[in-house]
């Protein structure tokens, strides 16, 4: 048996990690949508969208806390860094974005991850979650 990596079964980790991704896109689009409605105001309202950002970034990583043995994962999220490259864009915005953007992405690969390594495969079949782990013949129905 190999050491640890989840506090938690590996359905509630998914679990958790998609309301984190969902909840980290919804920031970045209404991030992105205020700043194209009026980018003269971008400036002033920076302040605001990096307070945004901080705190998705800071709820996240106290859940990624709760469903990961090591604290690797929460850093590696909180530094993870968006490419490096030029714009015509407000660069406080762009690295406000890119940021929240580059630690979503970190978010999908502890995803796929967990998919893959713990073969787990969840379904949603009308208002029914169904949920498989490994190759058990076990299958939970979620309400």
């Amino acid at each position: 048996m190999g050491l640890p990596y989840l506090k938690v079964q590996p359905e509630e980790a998914i679990q958790t990690l998609d309301e984190c991704i969902v909840r980290g896109y919804q920031i970045k689009d209404q991030i992105t949508q205020a700043y194209y409605s009026d980018k003269t105001q971008a400036e002033q309202k920076i302040p605001e969208w990096q307070k945004m950002a901080n705190d998705w970034a800071n709820d996240t990583i106290k859940k990624l806390g709760e469903v990961f043995v090591s604290q690797k994962e929460l850093y590696n999220f909180r530094d993870a860094e968006p490419p490096f490259g030029a714009t015509s864009e407000n660069v406080h915005y762009v690295g406000i974005v890119s940021r929240l953007k580059a630690r979503v992405d970190k978010l999908n690969e502890y995803d796929s991850y967990i998919h893959n390594q713990f073969n787990v495969k969840v379904e949603v079949v009308g208002r029914d979650k169904i949920v498989q782990v490994g190759d058990s013949a076990k299958v939970e129905i979620k309400n």
